[in-house]
């Protein structure tokens, strides 16, 4: 196991214990969701004349460190949730579902998660790429994705004052940061592309261009991934996590209604993308900030608990290279489902 593996590891059991301690000693787990994001990946995209003999995977796929980051993910989840007694050795298919979004990076994340979380009984749950009738994962979990992504983009981020400040002061970089990618940089969004591919260039060692100097590649690193996560701050990453953040209000409605029942669902795990956490946190005013875009297998949780009064009151923690409790808007660290769906 490499050591970002055991990194992550000792975080969630660290996580695990002070989860533990939030809540009250006889207040029970009765309902979580998670959403992952995949694990380490190739580029999805290459600069021109890049021997694609690099990526044996494919581009946009799982490396061999992305496969240990979900399936080590999953087999400490699953220490935790057997604590709680959320999670048993019998579980049914009917008490657990997985969703995921239609991309072989996140299904293979979200089956090897399962395989950690349940053992051989993962085979069991199926994986599934549509959260009911004919709404698609993608509808909710994919931003980008949406009929109207680039309206909200021209709408809510490329007018503010930031964006403008920001974009005017990259520009004279521009060119000369497009004949290093081999790609037009028309725009500080342009370079959230290529400063990807430079950075899991980087991540894998991986000297492509021919000794670019390190202070270069970094600045575009740094320049896309502040372009990434900017846009989740405005209006634009509220809209787009308001649908998924219903959903999971719907969930959580249900597992209160039904909690005692025995073939009630337990537990949703959604595989998903970076963007979906960003919208996500974005959909519940605690939108990330900088350039702190969530790295490969970082995760959202949502408990509901339910007390010895028969109250319930839910938790939400979101996981990077360190623990952060997302508040409610009044700044509680307990939401009530009410709270959520008033989102």
């Amino acid at each position: 196991m490499r050591l970002a593996t055991r990194f992550l590891a000792a975080l969630v059991l660290l996580w695990c214990g002070l989860f533990a301690v939030r809540a009250g000693a006889q207040d029970r787990l009765i309902f979580a969701l998670d959403i992952i994001r995949h694990g380490d990946r190739t580029p999805t995209s290459e600069f021109p004349g890049v021997n694609p003999k690099v990526w044996p995977e494919g581009l946009g796929e799982l490396t061999p460190e992305g496969t240990n980051q979900e399936y080590e993910l999953g087999r400490t989840m699953r220490s935790f949730y057997q604590k709680t007694g959320l999670l048993e050795s019998d579980n049914t298919p009917e008490t657990i579902c997985a969703i995921s979004t239609d991309l072989n990076r996140t299904k293979a994340s979200g089956r090897l998660f399962l395989n950690g979380l349940l053992g051989t009984a993962s085979a069991k749950i199926p994986l599934r790429t549509q959260f009911s009738g004919t709404v698609s994962a993608a509808d909710l979990l994919i931003p980008t994705d949406r009929h109207d992504y680039k309206t909200l983009l021209t709408n809510y981020v490329y007018q503010t004052p930031e964006w403008l400040a920001t974009n005017a002061a990259l520009q004279p970089r521009f060119a000369e940061w497009g004949r290093l990618s081999s790609r037009p940089i028309a725009s500080a969004h342009d370079l959230i592309y290529a400063g990807d591919t430079f950075y899991i260039h980087q991540l894998h060692h991986i000297d492509a261009l021919g000794g670019l100097g390190s202070n270069a590649v970094q600045s575009v690193i740094d320049a896309g991934r502040w372009a990434l996560v900017y846009q989740y701050q405005t209006r634009l990453g509220q809209i787009t996590g308001q649908p998924l953040i219903r959903k999971i209000a719907e969930y959580l409605t249900i597992a209160s209604e039904d909690a005692g029942k025995p073939d009630a669902v337990k537990y949703v795990l959604i595989s998903a993308h970076d963007s979906t956490l960003m919208s996500a946190l974005a959909g519940l005013r605690a939108p990330l900030a900088g350039t702190n875009s969530p790295p490969y297998a970082a995760w959202l949780h949502f408990g509901l608990f339910q007390t010895p009064q028969r109250s319930f009151y839910l938790q939400i923690i979101y996981h990077d290279q360190t623990e952060h409790q997302v508040c409610d808007p009044d700044g509680n660290k307990s939401w009530s489902v009410r709270e959520l769906i008033g989102l």
